[in-house]
């Protein structure tokens, strides 16, 4: 979280305390230590905070950390997400509440379906299959069009209408940390550029 230590751990930022609460398997700061915290909520966006360290609790095996936010550095709002449409085939495994993979009960073997990538952003990603999904079920799937190959998690959200047999789902993404995202995000920039220089070449 400083130039010279990353810590990835659970956050939650309190803004009108104006604190960061963390649990994280390690401890990594001292009293008015500052640190540059890069903070991801799923519904609400992204955000860089300059925050002192305050102090600590060990719970088991676990830290439960507080900081004091100094200055938000940068705001990424959810809708400002740029959304690229796609058109990749993905095989992606159901799984249970819990995480666990759900297991098909007369094969014994994960419950897999076929999907489609129609759109994807930093925030979320639109799947199109034949199969009937549930709101809140979740999804694992390997992505690989990046700059190295990540596992997505996600989860539906809601359905959007279409006029054929196929269903859409509209789907948030679970459990991403900075470097899943960033993967992601570098995705979606280089395809939406290619898509800009695509239509100036044919403006020309």
């Amino acid at each position: 979280m400083n130039h010279n230590f990353i810590c990835e751990g659970k956050a939650t930022y309190k803004k009108d305390e104006e604190r960061v609460y963390i649990i994280a398997e390690a401890n990594f700061g001292e009293k008015d230590q500052e640190f540059l915290v890069h903070f991801m909520d799923d519904f609400i966006g992204v955000f860089d905070l300059y925050c002192n360290y305050v102090t600590f609790a060990r719970e088991g095996l676990q830290y439960n950390i507080v900081l004091d936010v100094n200055d938000v550095v940068r705001t990424v709002q959810r809708r400002q997400d740029v959304k690229v449409k796609t058109n990749i085939p993905v095989r992606a495994t159901l799984l249970e509440f819990d995480d666990k993979v759900r297991i098909n009960p007369e094969t014994m073997k994960a419950m897999t379906i076929q999907a489609y990538l129609r759109d994807i952003s930093a925030g979320g990603i639109m799947i199109e299959t034949l199969s009937e999904l549930e709101i809140n079920q979740k999804l694992l799937f390997p992505f690989d069009k990046g700059s190295t190959p990540i596992l997505i998690t996600a989860e539906v959200l809601r359905e959007q209408p279409t006029e054929s047999d196929y269903h859409c789902y509209g789907c948030r993404y679970l459990n991403n940390n900075s470097g899943k995202e960033s993967v992601i995000r570098e995705y979606v920039f280089r395809l939406g550029a290619a898509a800009r220089n695509k239509a100036g070449a044919l403006d020309d």
